[in-house]
């Protein structure tokens, strides 16, 4: 029976070294907008939970006492 694992089990040694082309250079300014929007995201869709939480509680008790 193989191992699930077998794949992965490669030495440091037996990698090949980076190339010119694996490396991906980002500008700064686009590194902190793409970082700002993300956070941005993260916060609305938190707000948005968070007020439709509050909201089937409260349409709850008010429809369904």
């Amino acid at each position: 029976m193989s191992s699930p694992h077998a794949h992965s089990a490669k030495t440091r040694s037996s990698r090949q070294a980076l190339k010119l082309d694996d490396i991906t250079i980002v500008d700064r300014a686009i590194l902190k907008r793409a970082v700002g929007a993300m956070a941005f995201g993260n916060a609305m869709e938190w707000f948005d939970f968070g007020v439709y939480s509050y909201i089937a509680v409260t349409l709850g008790k008010v429809f369904f006492p």
